[in-house]
């Protein structure tokens, strides 16, 4: 399922449609979902819960919202319907060290042979599922930010993510999502059952 005039992230000046697949990218440096912490506080509530990562999820957000709107033509927000089901697909892309260059050279761009390619060692970069878990809840709506690009993160039926290197342009991070509606009907179950092939 793709947009009839969308050709990945290299639209140009074109603008696509929106037709249920929205394909954005992010270049604020990648992070995970931070803990939550209880606050005592006497006065109100027992305890109250402090979202950590608050100001890290407004900003991507933001700049989600830039960039979709750079490449859909008249994007409304939210995006997806409350009906919706949808699968979310998040490639996180980490700022390569300049150890990774010759003489440590990032300006100059020539990697080091033994780092040419772009999967991560296995204890680097955190772990996969709690960046998708911050873009998911950047995402959503909430009684703060009432335009997110979905309501809830609970249409979310099927979720993937990916942690590498940064292999684009001067190798400083980013994040590249795609939201996709599901379609109803045999048509949703045999688009689901496609990427669980033998367990379903």
């Amino acid at each position: 399922m793709t947009d009839d005039n969308h050709d990945g992230l290299n639209a140009g000046n074109s603008k696509a449609v929106f037709t249920g697949h929205v394909l954005f990218k992010v270049s604020l440096p990648p992070c995970t979902k931070g803990r939550p912490i209880f606050v005592c506080n006497k006065d109100k509530a027992p305890f109250r819960v402090v979202n950590r990562s608050a100001r890290q999820e407004s900003a991507f957000l933001k700049a989600a919202k830039e960039d979709i709107e750079k490449r859909y033509h008249n994007p409304k927000f939210p995006m997806f319907q409350k009906s919706d089901r949808m699968v979310i697909k998040v490639i996180t892309r980490r700022a390569r060290p300049k150890a990774h260059y010759v003489n440590g050279n990032r300006e100059r761009g020539t990697l080091k042979p033994k780092f040419t390619g772009s999967i991560m060692p296995i204890k680097t970069g955190g772990d996969s599922d709690n960046y998708v878990k911050l873009v998911q809840d950047a995402l959503q709506c909430s009684k703060v930010k009432m335009a997110g690009v979905f309501l809830d993160d609970s249409q979310i039926v099927l979720q993937c993510g990916l942690k590498v290197w940064d292999d684009e342009g001067d190798c400083t991070g980013g994040t590249t999502v795609s939201v996709e509606r599901v379609p109803d009907g045999d048509v949703g179950d045999a688009y689901i059952k496609s990427h669980f092939l033998g367990m379903l």
